[in-house]
């Protein structure tokens, strides 16, 4: 957005009408049947967001009520006639034609009703004069039509005029005299001009509103429409009869006393004109912004920074910062004015001019802010973590309107001290993590959660426990499970089972991940569950997990806020979350974004390598992947220490030496294990050239399996039996392999020699590990789950192994 557009406000449109009437395709104005002449809409009744379900009873289609599929007139007949609703349809009929049509003789006057469709002045004659049966009567040759005697006074309605004295159509005459009795005084043009129409079956007349209501009514309902959201004809009506009735310019200037589905209606036709009259620019002068205008969802408020510079600065870094936003964009930026919030807060209360004057700001103020924050933390007003938050976007955003040119001449920071602004040491340093879970879900809370499943299915429609199950099993972000398409599953050429989705976080899309046929089936079931509620939706446009309100044609997955409701409710009305220990876990812990971290900490404690576990949870760092898990490093040198008791070299001997008293403590012991060695797929290497070159450098071409500086313990087990049966798939392709030289074979088949090795080794280690007791084992496979948690994958340049392989998901009932 140009510095000119936001320093002045949009021009308004010379005729809002007329600008809301280009919005509205014609197509959509004939699909709904508007008449622009007679300014009348005609709702087909088979609309699916317009239309209604047409009564039972026979030759009536009037729209029913829920309570008893009936229209409203036959609920009455239904009551009189005594009968049980069955018996009701199968004798009633409707015989009543709506509305008033003209006389069968042709004149251009009322009929007296659809059984007797002739009108008063024929009628005489046919009864009277004739007294023959309507339809000889019409059938007689000096039967001629009358002139008429024009249209119903009431602006709004389009019947004729019952006679000639009194000027209006027959329901408005009795309406007209039963006013005029209640109050003599009423004026009678005043009281045309605001009277409803007769209503008819599907027709919603606009005339007597003004011209700009008429395009709001109209491109309200298209905008409704477009959204997937059903609009009733018996709410529609009466908002356009109290337009009409109130004399409102606009659907703005509307006050209704109606329920509340009426307001709500209202609210949303205000809502789409505000929408359609608005644009950035017009919303920058705006302290509340509609993040629709900018393509987003929610508001952006800006009330509680009070210097108007900073208000002016954040609102052009926030005009900056949206477009590069994905996913829950208005929460997030909200955060951050709410940041600078604090800063307002602090110049306000301790800077001499409450920080109004931007000339005399400087790093004192700075420090005046870094201090309270300092103090809010003391007192148990803010967290250590948003005290840290707070001083970093602070820094980031002050550093970015810097960017933006905010201080030059003109603009909103001219004048700012170049000192005005955080330094890198002002910001907290983070607190070290300890050894327990971070986010990670202990796998006893899980399997908690697993068992109360039902009780959430209960609680909620299907589609939230199917979410909740997908978050445990798959580790996606909740907004990712909420837009999965109905065809999202697929099975890869081996026959496994495959999650497309999107990562909307990342804006990468089409993302695929293993999962297990447990998994699958739930998907499969789900898949059905919503192809049955919208058989008509194409596959390609329909969401596995459809919201229930405004979504007519399963478009809209569910919502994010709404899953982390409908999970919060859920794990509020549980049980004490009581673990093995005797320790409770706190629920507010329990939330949809903890499943992913879960996800990788149960991975991770599996020996999942860490580029294998960060494919799955598609990252783009390794660093971010370990963001996700947790070993303590005290934790971890006992482990290194308890697994390395166990190595064994080549020939599958023990190599470790008790050496705790050789050493120092237990950081120099597990320093003493660390220097000297490097990691190779399914060991370690203590050859000093390689070592020295980070693994990259073996002189032996990686033939671990004879070489002396090759060590192994029973935390490689997984790698050293995929090995092995990699072997043994090389041996039996090369040997079937046609084309090959014969010293090509010999160099590509493995040699008997490294298979018989590998077999001794992987033999070796679980004979060491049977020996062990019971005590003594489940110690060292804790270890190993620790030891493997942080293990790194090594490519080198030797043969691949493939990862072990498991079914982490966790049974439920």
């Amino acid at each position: 957005m140009t510095l000119a557009a936001l320093h002045s406000a949009p021009a308004e449109a010379d005729d809002p009408a007329a600008f809301l009437w280009r919005l509205v395709p014609s197509e959509f104005l004939a699909e709904i049947g508007w008449d622009a002449q007679r300014q009348v809409l005609a709702m087909p009744m088979d609309h699916p967001l317009l239309g209604w379900t047409p009564c039972k009873t026979a030759d009536c289609g009037s729209p029913t009520r829920a309570r008893t599929s009936l229209c409203q007139s036959c609920e009455h007949s239904l009551a009189a006639s005594g009968q049980d609703q069955d018996a009701f349809l199968a004798a009633h009929k409707r015989n009543r034609r709506f509305g008033v049509d003209r006389c069968a003789a042709g004149c251009p006057r009322p009929w007296k009703s659809s059984r007797v469709p002739l009108c008063e002045a024929h009628l005489h004659q046919q009864r009277f004069i004739h007294k023959v049966s309507v339809e000889e009567f019409l059938a007689r040759p000096t039967v001629a039509p009358l002139p008429g005697f024009g249209q119903c006074k009431v602006l709004a309605c389009d019947r004729f005029r019952a006679g000639r004295q009194h000027g209006f159509c027959k329901a408005h005459r009795a309406r007209w005299r039963q006013d005029l009795r209640a109050d003599s005084s009423l004026d009678e043009e005043t009281w045309c001009r605001l009277q409803s129409p007769v209503p008819v079956l599907n027709n919603i007349t606009l005339r007597g509103l003004s011209p700009l209501a008429s395009a709001q009514i109209v491109h309200g309902v298209y905008e409704r429409c477009r959204q997937g959201l059903k609009t009733p004809l018996n709410e529609l009506r009466p908002l356009v009869n109290e337009l009409r009735r109130q004399q409102s310019a606009s659907v703005d200037d509307l006050n209704t006393e109606r329920g509340q589905r009426a307001r709500c209606l209202l609210e949303s036709f205000q809502r789409v004109h505000r929408r359609a009259m608005s644009s950035p620019a017009s919303e920058f002068l705006k302290d509340t912004w509609d993040l629709h205008v900018f393509g987003h969802s929610g508001w952006l408020r800006f009330g509680q920074i009070t210097q108007p510079w900073l208000r002016q600065a954040a609102k052009r870094w926030a005009v900056d910062d949206l477009p590069r936003r994905r996913g829950s964009v208005g929460a997030t930026v909200q955060c951050h004015i709410a940041y600078m919030a604090k800063l307002s807060e602090s110049l306000r209360l301790q800077n001499a001019a409450q920080g109004l004057d931007i000339v005399t700001l400087g790093r004192d103020d700075i420090v005046q802010f870094t201090n309270r924050l300092a103090y809010l933390e003391s007192r148990n007003d803010l967290t250590a973590r948003l005290r840290r938050e707070t001083c970093r976007h602070v820094r980031r955003m002050l550093t970015r309107m810097r960017v933006l040119g905010l201080t030059r001449a003109g603009e909103p920071l001219e004048g700012l001290a170049p000192d005005f602004a955080l330094r890198e040491e002002d910001i907290p340093r983070e607190a070290e993590r300890g050894d327990e879970p971070g986010r990670a879900l202990p796998l006893e809370v899980v399997r908690i959660l697993c068992d109360a499943l039902p009780l959430l299915g209960s609680m909620a429609s299907r589609d939230f426990r199917v979410a909740i199950e997908l978050l445990i099993d798959t580790g996606r972000r909740p907004d990712e499970i909420c837009q999965l398409a109905w065809d999202c599953l697929r099975q890869d050429k081996e026959g496994g089972w495959v999650l497309i989705y999107d990562n909307i976080k990342e804006q990468r899309l089409g993302r695929e991940l293993p999962i297990t046929a447990a998994t699958a089936k739930i998907i499969q079931e789900q898949q059905q569950a919503a192809r049955e509620r919208f058989p008509n939706t194409a596959a390609q446009q329909l969401k596995l997990l459809a919201r229930t309100l405004r979504n007519h044609f399963g478009l809209h997955g569910l919502s994010n806020e709404t899953l982390t409701t409908k999970h919060r409710d859920w794990v509020d009305i549980l049980p004490p979350l009581i673990m093995s220990n005797g320790r409770e876990f706190p629920k507010q812990d329990v939330i949809p974004y903890s499943h992913r971290h879960t996800y990788a900490q149960r991975h991770a404690d599996a020996g999942v390598p860490i580029d294998v576990l960060s494919e799955l949870m598609d990252h783009d760092s390794l660093r971010v992947t370990q963001t996700y898990y947790r070993v303590g490093e005290a934790r971890r040198r006992a482990a290194v220490d308890q697994v390395a008791r166990h190595q064994l070299d080549r020939h599958g001997a023990p190599v470790w030496r008790e050496v705790e008293t050789l050493i120092d403590g237990q950081r120099a012991r597990y320093a003493r294990h660390a220097i000297g060695k490097v990691a190779v797929p399914f060991g370690g290497c203590t050859e000093p050239s390689n070592v020295q070159a980070g693994g990259g450098a073996c002189p032996f071409r990686w033939q671990c399996g004879g070489c002396d500086h090759f060590r192994t313990d029973p935390s490689y087990l997984p790698e050293l039996k995929a090995y092995l049966d990699d072997l043994r798939r090389t041996k039996e392709r090369v040997l079937s392999a046609t084309g090959l030289d014969e010293w090509a074979r010999e160099k590509a088949i493995p040699s008997e020699q490294e298979i018989e090795r590998i077999k001794n080794l992987i033999s070796r280690a679980e004979d060491h590990l049977d020996h062990l007791s019971e005590a003594e084992r489940s110690e060292l496979e804790e270890a190993i789950a620790l030891v493997r948690r942080g293990r790194r994958a090594v490519p080198l340049g030797m043969p691949q192994v493939r990862p072990p392989t498991s079914d982490l998901r966790l049974e439920r009932p």
